[in-house]
């Protein structure tokens, strides 16, 4: 769940290590099935699960978001560049929506599907203390039952019963991700109608830090509200990684196109202690 926000136009200012904060980190799963809504102007159900959600984040932040010591001294050459029609093509069927409905909140966000008869991969935080989901593809809708979840590492296991033939994504090996390479990130970004949406960027650092998270990638594609749970996918079309949160800065601080991944080994590794085992489709 999250709000969107931005900071006003400003010169980066040096941060002072005694002091608190300048930077939040939010998760970026859930969004209001309708269009967005202009900031300011939201449903007072979304106001309050804003300000809750607010609260939650700050508290789960600590002391330790914007000061965790990234491994940065690797200054690997970018890849070729990467071929996005080719990249959608053969990952964008994978990706769908999903949407959630519990007694509090209605939300939004990404999954991947990474078997034909229906396993699908999102976060933790999406689904949150649902036990279904609607998923919703270019062409189909389903019904998928929330079959366990790791809140630790922020994934969740969902599946479509009865389900065949189903596009999939292939995990790749995330301890191949260079600073510098290019990739693409497909999801659902801002909840809209549709086929994924897709946006590019480079790997601008790895062994990051965001909320009680670590070890996490760091990306400058545009990841936006609802993209939770989408695909970081490097030129190969593997998916290097699962959209987790975005930084997003304060009255002193202005932060633009910072976005976490969590790496694909950590997704199937969490994946395994459910009981979804899906090294023999890597």
């Amino acid at each position: 769940m999250t709000t969107s926000g931005e900071a006003p136009p400003g010169s980066p200012q040096r941060q002072d290590p005694t002091a608190r904060d300048q930077m939040a980190h939010r998760p970026i799963g859930i969004d209001p099935r309708r269009r967005p809504v202009p900031p300011g102007r939201g449903t007072p159900l979304l106001r309050r699960v804003t300000l809750a959600v607010a609260l939650v984040l700050l508290a789960l932040v600590g002391s330790t978001a914007a000061t965790a010591s990234p491994r940065l001294e690797r200054t690997a050459a970018p890849t070729q560049s990467i071929d996005v029609p080719a990249v959608v093509a053969a990952v964008g069927p994978a990706v769908m929506r999903v949407e959630v409905t519990t007694s509090a909140t209605q939300g939004a966000g990404t999954c991947i599907v990474l078997t034909p008869s229906g396993d699908l991969v999102t976060n933790a935080h999406v689904v949150g203390t649902a036990t279904s989901a609607t998923v919703i593809g270019t062409r189909d809708t389903y019904t998928a039952r929330v079959m366990g979840k790791d809140t630790a590492a922020d994934v969740a296991w969902l599946r479509i019963d009865r389900a065949s033939g189903l596009r999939v994504a292939r995990l790749g090996d995330s301890r191949a991700v260079e600073v510098g390479q290019d990739v693409v990130v497909i999801s659902n970004g801002l909840n809209l109608p549709g086929a994924p949406s897709i946006t590019r960027g480079i790997v601008s650092a790895v062994g990051r830090s965001a909320g009680n998270m670590t070890g996490l990638i760091q990306t400058d594609a545009a990841i936006s509200s609802g993209s939770s749970g989408g695909a970081m996918v490097d030129d190969s079309a593997r998916v290097m990684g699962m959209t987790y949160a975005v930084a997003v800065g304060d009255q002193t601080t202005t932060v633009e196109n910072v976005g976490f991944v969590i790496p694909a080994n950590r997704v199937a590794a969490a994946l395994r202690r459910l009981g979804l085992d899906v090294s023999a489709r890597r």
